[in-house]
């Protein structure tokens, strides 16, 4: 309410509050207990409150002492998740820069660009910074702390900026028509490559000299230009060409964001396509068959259509049909048709598509991972040397470009924290500090330009212009190794994942420092193994095949839970899944490979044998969230019985509501049964949405507009969402499956702090896990995101492919 607001504002103005939540940027609006909760640490729920928290129900001093237990959980585990790595290093990174720039604090002196360092100096109102501001305010008012930085008339290619271009006597080229002509150079008109090229071309052409900043600031200085948008804006797939003009396995997307790409399953197109091709002139055939035979009968009048066709065909039973290049083939209707003695139809013949039309992705049929020995060529601060080189930050007022100055002291202080010999731990941990610090600013400025609303470094067509450079950059790089025989495994905005053959490893070193002196960006190539999925999702290995990073929704916390991740899974599935295939890649198993299950639950069982308990424990738990919002609650039970077609809940036994936030575990059947410990099965009570076609149809069959299954009914009603529910008219009340959870599964539950329990608590729990349950989801993971789609080409192409040779 106004009022909680105006306390809130208030104790912010003074400087000596801090919103603990807004620490952690990535999930600063998700609940205290899911962050707490994926820690490790207790979530106490009170159920003295009723429904949305308006009203507090306390009878009995007991029920006062579990309120209050519950009000100070959070306080005390507040003071935990704040001592926790992510939020006291951005607290310490935060308040180091505004006593590295107290120019974010205070007001401008009189006479100078400079902060006016007084207690009656210090800023108000949206200028203001405070540690836990966003990290693109920060950037943005530390690079102009007074006053705003101006934009570009309009998108432009031109790179260098004039100024650096002199400074360091090369000429400032047009990069996009530097690109077309590197393009056109090696490949000849009226090819596949130029084809696929001029449509980007096209494109980018389109973005130049138009203005995309509808700020007054940008009416100051230029006057009034019509504003473009770039919303509908449509990516723009394009393969990698070898030397031949034939397209290799691999792609970039070409957006007006970032450039990504990956390699796909080239062989499954084309034999989809072959397949598709196939049945059409099978359907050609047996159309061309009926219309000559129609024709022959006349009466018709006109050109038979194809039902016409199809029903003739049918009707006379003319089912098969020889090819007439070659008599001994022939074909049946069935591949094409499908007819009974009454009704006839063809087919729906739809062309296979590798890319999909709007947001121009690989289709998911043709997803494909790339496994094997490469070289990661990292572009060494990418967006910071082309911001750097394009002088998209140059304050006039300050007379010098603080973002350069700023990148040169990033690379100070990173010299400094490893330097042993002149500063001692504390001081190498300060610049540890200091280097975040100007990392953050470095890596925020981009997004902090290139805003729909105030901010004093507003100047949406340079970031739109150093985006769109960079994509071209990187796409010409990694283009040029392909013509070299290189296959671009993986395509990033900063980087590069090269498949290379072995003797080509010296002549790459030399095509990248070739095309580095185009962008006066560092590429630093490393060799390693990776799987790669896509641009996000991806494992990287030593040559040994030792772990060293993964990423991406099925892997990324392979380590430990992390507090910048909303984990809908055990972190024991990323964590088993990522040791699966690098036992894949240690015994040069196949992608194409079904899962091997005995070997996953060796590996489980190795993870759940660690002399860390606690670490275990995080990695096996699962935390249940209810969501009112969604109108849907988690509820526990002891038995289920199912209805007669074997599908949907039916009723329940000792029902037990569960907290919003619950941490819950997969035990086995046999140690509940055996009453070890204690197991529920999970579902959810929920408010569900009617779709617009399920009510219309209702209502034509003249059936209740909403289903209301009576468990669910007093679910919610126990909770306080009835109301809402039965207000908001269109929505039913079922219950359904909580995702992750099937109905046999059973689950512990158990809100304490793993830390508070005993190390026999530990191990007893850790005892009654449920291995087949984990094994069971990692194996389902890796064959519904990771594994290959084998086809008659795809065996031949991955034994020929260079880096499982050297595999």
């Amino acid at each position: 309410n106004e009022r909680a607001k105006a306390i809130y504002d208030y104790l912010k103005a003074t400087g000596r509050f801090i919103d603990v939540a807004k620490l952690n940027e990535k999930q600063s609006h998700v609940g205290l207990k899911a962050v707490l909760g994926s820690l490790g640490y207790q979530m106490l729920e009170s159920n003295k409150l009723d429904g949305d928290d308006k009203k507090i129900r306390v009878d009995t001093l007991e029920e006062f002492i579990d309120l209050l237990a519950y009000n100070l959980s959070d306080v005390v585990n507040l003071g935990e998740l704040f001592n926790s790595n992510v939020y006291s290093s951005n607290f310490k990174l935060k308040k180091q820069l505004l006593e590295t720039y107290p120019e974010l604090m205070y007001q401008k002196k009189p006479d100078a660009y400079a902060p006016d360092i007084a207690p009656d100096k210090v800023k108000t109102g949206s200028s203001r910074m405070y540690i836990d501001s966003s990290s693109s305010k920060l950037a943005a008012h530390a690079l102009c702390p007074y006053g705003h930085l101006d934009d570009i008339e309009g998108v432009s290619f031109l790179y260098p900026s004039a100024r650096k271009a002199k400074e360091r006597g090369i000429e400032q080229i047009d990069v996009l028509e530097e690109a077309n002509k590197f393009l056109h150079a090696n490949f000849p008109e009226g090819s596949e490559a130029v084809k696929a090229w001029n449509k980007v071309y096209e494109k980018y052409s389109s973005f130049r000299g138009k203005n995309y900043n509808d700020s007054k600031e940008y009416v100051e200085k230029w006057g009034y230009h019509e504003v473009h948008s770039l919303k509908g804006v449509h990516p723009i797939p394009i393969m990698y060409y070898k030397a031949d003009g034939t397209p290799s396995t691999c792609f970039a997307n070409f957006s007006t964001g970032g450039i990504h790409g990956a390699e796909c399953n080239l062989p499954l197109y084309y034999e989809d396509l072959h397949a598709w091709q196939h049945k059409q002139y099978v359907r050609e055939l047996f159309k061309l068959r009926a219309q000559h035979d129609l024709a022959g009968i006349g009466g018709l009048g006109h050109m038979p259509s194809d039902q016409e066709c199809v029903t003739y065909l049918a009707a006379n039973k003319i089912t098969e049909i020889a090819d007439p290049k070659d008599p001994n083939i022939v074909y049946s209707l069935k591949e094409v048709a499908t007819y009974t003695a009454k009704k006839a139809k063809w087919k729906v013949l739809k062309q296979p598509q590798l890319f999909t039309e709007t947001e121009g992705k690989i289709s998911k049929r043709y997803v494909y991972t790339s496994v094997g020995e490469c070289e990661h060529e990292d572009f060494t601060s990418y967006y910071p040397n082309l911001l750097i080189n394009l002088e998209a930050f140059y304050n006039e007022q300050l007379g010098y470009d603080r973002y350069a100055e700023i990148f040169d002291l990033k690379q100070k202080y990173g010299k400094d924290m490893k330097n042993k010999e002149l500063y001692d731990e504390l001081q190498r941990k300060l610049f540890s500090i200091l280097r975040e610090g100007t990392k953050l600013i470095l890596n925020s400025a981009s997004g902090a330009g290139d805003q729909s609303f105030y901010s004093p470094i507003r100047m949406n067509n340079m970031i739109i212009s150093m985006r769109l450079i960079g994509q071209l950059f990187t796409w010409r790089i990694g283009q040029a190794q392909t013509l070299e025989g290189a296959n671009i495994a993986s395509t990033n905005t900063d980087g590069l994942y090269a498949f290379i053959k072995s003797d080509f490893f010296g002549h790459n070193e030399d095509v990248l420092a070739r095309e580095s002196d185009v962008i006066h960006v560092e590429i630093e190539p490393e060799p390693m193994v990776l799987i790669s999925k896509d641009a996000n999702c991806r494992g990287e290995f030593t040559q040994k095949f030792d772990i060293l990073t993964a990423s991406g929704g099925s892997l990324g916390c392979w380590e430990d839970p992390k507090t910048t991740k909303s984990l809908s899974h055990p972190a024991l599935l990323d964590r088993g899944l990522l040791f699966y295939m690098q036992y894949m890649l240690r015994h040069g198993i196949s992608f194409y490979e079904e899962p091997d299950k005995a070997a996953i639950e060796r590996i489980v069982r190795d993870i759940i044998s660690d002399d860390d308990l606690d670490h275990v424990l995080r990695l096996a738990q699962n935390i249940f969230k209810s969501s009112r919002g969604s109108m849907n609650w988690n509820f526990a039970y002891k038995d289920r019985a199912l209805s007669e077609d074997n599908s949907k809940f039916y009723t329940y036994e000792d029902l037990r509501i569960l907290d919003y936030y619950v941490r819950g575990y997969f035990v086995s059947k046999d140690a509940v049964l055996s009453r070890r410990i204690k197991g529920l099965h999970i579902a959810k009570a929920n408010g569900r949405t009617i779709p617009d076609k399920t009510l219309a149809k209702r209502i034509a069959a003249n059936e209740s507009q909403r289903v209301i299954d009576p468990q669910c009914r007093e679910v919610m009603k126990t909770v306080g969402l009835y109301d809402d529910i039965i207000s908001a008219g269109n929505r039913d009340m079922v219950i359904e499956k909580v995702t992750g959870a099937d109905p046999e599964n059973f689950i512990h539950f158990d809100n304490r702090s793993i830390y508070n329990l005993t190390d026999e608590e530990k191990r007893h729990i850790i005892s009654c896990l449920d291995v087949n349950k984990y094994v069971d989801e990692i194996a389902k993971a890796y064959k519904s995101q990771w594994q290959n789609t084998r086809t008659v080409e795809s065996m031949e192409l991955y034994r020929a492919h260079p880096t499982c040779q050297a595999m």
